[in-house]
C-alpha cells in the first residue's frame, strides 16, 4: 500500500465532527404530540379503539431540567382520542434529531409544522438594528418635575 492509497483509505474513514442539530428546549404551555409507542398506558377505551399511529394531543405542564446525553424530560396533561385528560409525569421529550425510543416507551415529540417552523427559524439570520432616529431626542434630568426633592418636601 502506498503512503497515497494509506492517507485516502484514512479520509474515507474519518468522518467530519457533527454539528449538533439545534434544538427548541420545551417550555411550560406547549402543544406537542404524544406517542404511546405501544406502552401498556390506561388511556380509558384507547386499548379498543385509538388509533396508535395518530398521536395525541398534549400539553408541557413542567419541564426537567435537562441532564447532558439524556433525552429531556417532561410532565404533560395528554388528551386522547375521545378526548379524555390525564396527567403522565417523567415522558421523554424526542427532539427530531433524536432516534425514537425503543418500543414500549411513551414520548412526547413537537408537531411536524413546528419542526419546520423551529428549523427555519434557526437557519434565519439575526435582525439588523434598525438605523438610529435623526429626530432629536428630549431628555429630562432625574427629578426634574417630581416634588420632594433633596431640600424640600413633605
Amino acid at each position: 500500500m502506498t503512503p497515497e492509497t494509506d492517507t485516502q483509505s484514512n479520509t474515507d474513514t474519518q468522518a467530519p465532527d457533527p454539528q449538533p442539530a439545534p434544538v427548541t428546549l420545551p417550555t411550560v404551555g406547549r402543544r406537542v404530540h404524544f406517542r404511546r409507542n405501544g406502552a401498556d398506558i390506561a388511556m380509558t377505551d384507547c386499548d379498543k379503539f385509538c388509533d396508535e399511529p395518530q398521536p395525541m394531543d398534549a400539553g408541557i405542564a413542567y419541564a426537567w431540567p435537562p441532564l447532558e446525553g439524556e433525552l429531556q424530560i417532561v410532565n404533560i396533561t395528554v388528551a386522547d382520542h375521545f378526548g379524555v385528560t390525564r396527567g403522565l409525569t417523567s415522558v421523554p421529550f424526542r427532539q427530531p434529531h433524536d432516534p425514537r425510543p425503543p418500543h414500549g416507551t411513551p414520548y412526547v415529540e413537537w408537531m411536524p409544522y413546528q419542526q419546520s417552523k423551529h428549523a427555519a427559524e434557526k437557519a434565519e439570520p439575526a435582525p439588523v438594528a434598525a438605523p438610529a432616529s435623526t429626530e432629536p431626542s428630549t431628555v429630562t434630568p432625574s427629578g426634574a418635575g417630581t416634588q420632594g426633592g433633596e431640600g424640600g418636601g413633605e
